[in-house]
């Protein structure tokens, strides 16, 4: 992640938790911002940008809520890299991760960084997946990269 500074302002931007016997969005995004007022982060606008925001996945939020309360310290990168291995591989993910592959392939230059393969696409919602990170797909050769890097790593 390149963005450690502007995470935690990303972090209450979005959540969620929807479904049958699970908390609302906006029942997750109150527990979250909740959190975030415990550690010393007050943001006045945390709940309704929470449940506004559809970036990242819904079952995100759960597993950073956890993060956040095992240390305030965790706060930011940390909780990204150490909740990331607990999230399912997406089918949006596997398709846009092959769909860059040929991309990369076409163009004859690869990304850089590697952004086919950047691990922080694993957050993000399927509907962010298929019509924000693949429209960069659909650009030239030479716009792609530059798409990337803002829809991937620009978000965090």
């Amino acid at each position: 992640m390149r963005r450690c500074v502007s995470i935690v302002v990303v972090i209450m931007v979005g959540c969620g938790g929807a479904g049958s016997g699970t908390p609302s969005r906006a029942e997750v995004c109150a527990d979250l911002c909740a959190r975030y007022v415990g550690c010393g982060i007050q943001r006045p606008a945390c709940e309704s940008e929470c449940t506004a925001d559809r970036l990242f996945r819904d079952d995100f939020y759960p597993l950073l809520v956890e993060c956040i309360d095992a240390s305030c310290s965790n706060i930011g990168e940390a909780c990204f890299v150490m909740v990331r291995d607990d999230l399912s591989v997406l089918p949006a993910e596997t398709a846009f991760v092959a769909d860059c592959e040929a991309h990369e392939t076409m163009c004859g230059v690869p990304f850089t960084p590697d952004l086919c393969h950047a691990e922080d696409v694993r957050f993000f919602s399927t509907a962010y997946i298929e019509t924000d990170l693949q429209g960069c797909l659909d650009l030239a050769c030479g716009a792609v990269e530059a798409c990337l890097e803002e829809k991937i790593l620009d978000s965090f």
